[in-house]
C-alpha cells in the first residue's frame, strides 16, 4: 500500500499523485484520462481505461510480481468495471 498526500487544487478540487509503477503498468502517459469509480464502501477505484459495454467482459490479470493486496485490488477493480470472467495468470 502506498501513502499519498492530498493536495488542494483551486477552490473545488483535490489531487493525489499516482504511483509511477501503476501508471507504467497501465501504459499511461501525461495527459491521458483515468476513470474514478466509487464503490459501496466509500472507496474510489481508479481505472486506466473506460469500460466499453460492447467489449468482451473477460479480464486477464497478469499477477507476476504482484502482492496479495495488489492482486485483490485488481480483482475488485475488474469486477467493479463490469468484467464477467476474471482470469489470473502468472506466479505470486
Amino acid at each position: 500500500m502506498n501513502q499519498r498526500k492530498l493536495i488542494k487544487l483551486g477552490n473545488s478540487s483535490y489531487a493525489i499523485a499516482l504511483p509511477k509503477d501503476w501508471v507504467d503498468k497501465a501504459g499511461l502517459k501525461k495527459g491521458d484520462n483515468v476513470y474514478i469509480v466509487p464503490n459501496s464502501n466509500g472507496e474510489l477505484i481508479v481505472h486506466p481505461t473506460l469500460s466499453n459495454d460492447s467489449e468482451d467482459k473477460e479480464k486477464l490479470i497478469n499477477i507476476d510480481g504482484m502482492s496479495g493486496n495488489e492482486i485483490g485490488l485488481s480483482i475488485v477493480s475488474s469486477y467493479v468495471g463490469g468484467s464477467k470472467l476474471i482470469r489470473l495468470i502468472g506466479k505470486v
